[in-house]
């Protein structure tokens, strides 16, 4: 939980306009979550890369949740993850070099715009007070594009709701990618390809708690991840990516 939740529940709506909550962190609770996580999941999970948004509670939930990684294997902030954006201060990032320093273990160099929030620029300059679900897919696709080019296989993706909807609702969806959702015994293909040929590969285990197995149709909550195994079209690997909101 970040304090963004938190402050969407007060009656007074002109708090969520505060400097105070600029780039928001997490609460007391949220920060439990986390902890808990770490002690009852996290320390399971044995990626080979940690993806985060560049945002001050993703970065908080990627440290809280994965300690035993960190200056294990490489972390990398990547802004095409960040959580679908408003001009509210609560959805405007600091300028990287904060985060820099107090999160030494995360490589920032693929945040070109390093102190100038370019999705909050780009807001302003387009008179938008939100951005739209197709302004998210470009990023959702910029993402993939991105994963194509990495070796690992295994990655922990540390992202938000609102992204993580469009990416399992809107991108993949409508580009019929091969897809399994998986869960501790088996993958499930929802994409309509025979994928009983990866089922029981996965090491992953789902934490979604949807007794379907639906994967992405359902929303995720704080501090909840799932696992999916994706196949990229243009790639012969088979890419594991365990995606935490």
């Amino acid at each position: 939980e970040g304090m963004h939740n938190v402050i969407r529940r007060y009656k007074d709506t002109s708090i969520r306009s505060s400097m105070l909550y600029e780039d928001a962190h997490l609460s007391d609770y949220g920060r439990e979550q986390c902890n808990n996580f770490a002690i009852n999941t996290g320390i399971e999970i044995n990626p080979e890369l940690i993806v985060v948004s560049p945002m001050r509670r993703t970065l908080q939930t990627a440290t809280l949740c994965f300690p035993h990684l960190i200056n294990k294997i490489p972390w990398v902030s990547l802004e095409h993850i960040r959580e679908l954006a408003s001009t509210s201060p609560y959805n405007r990032r600091i300028p990287i070099e904060e985060h820099q320093a107090n999160y030494t273990h995360v490589d920032f160099s693929n945040d070109a715009h390093a102190n100038i929030d370019p999705i909050y620029k780009f807001l302003i300059e387009n008179k938008q007070t939100h951005e739209t679900v197709d302004d998210v897919s470009i990023r959702v696709n910029r993402f993939i594009e991105w994963l194509d080019t990495r070796p690992e296989r295994e990655i922990v993706v540390v992202c938000h709701k609102r992204y993580l909807e469009t990416l399992f609702d809107e991108v993949l969806t409508n580009q019929q990618l091969n897809i399994l959702y998986c869960n501790s015994n088996n993958c499930n293909n929802n994409s309509g390809n025979n994928g009983s040929s990866n089922s029981g590969n996965s090491t992953s285990v789902d934490y979604s708690g949807d007794s379907n197995n639906n994967g992405g149709s359902t929303a995720f909550n704080n501090c909840e991840m799932r696992s999916v195994v994706l196949l990229l079209p243009e790639s012969s690997s088979l890419s594991q990516s365990q995606s935490s909101q």
